[in-house]
């Protein structure tokens, strides 16, 4: 998926015709990291290098909210106690 172009189109406020919206921002010492909705209500979780290219785009069962990259070990670590007990979401990439 590395590599991938993903341009996004983006509609300030305009969230029912925008394909992706975003949400919440990680920013790790590689890539930033944007959480956000695609137009059927999945979570995206969509990394970007510091030049602002896409580098990759994942679509997450679970909306973790909040969020936080372990960009060494590739993990995104999440919570929503929506679905869990205790409330805790990892994800390996």
């Amino acid at each position: 998926m590395w590599g991938d172009d993903i341009t996004p189109r983006i509609v300030i406020g305009d969230f029912e015709n925008s394909v992706v919206y975003y949400n919440e921002l990680v920013a790790g010492k590689r890539y930033f990291y944007a959480r956000g909705e695609g137009k059927k209500k999945e979570c995206i979780i969509e990394v970007f290098d510091y030049s602002g290219h896409s580098i990759a785009k994942y679509t997450l069962d679970i909306m973790p909210n909040p969020f936080d990259v372990d960009e060494e070990n590739r993990t995104i670590y999440g919570y929503n106690s929506e679905f869990f007990e205790d409330g805790f979401l990892k994800f390996t990439f």
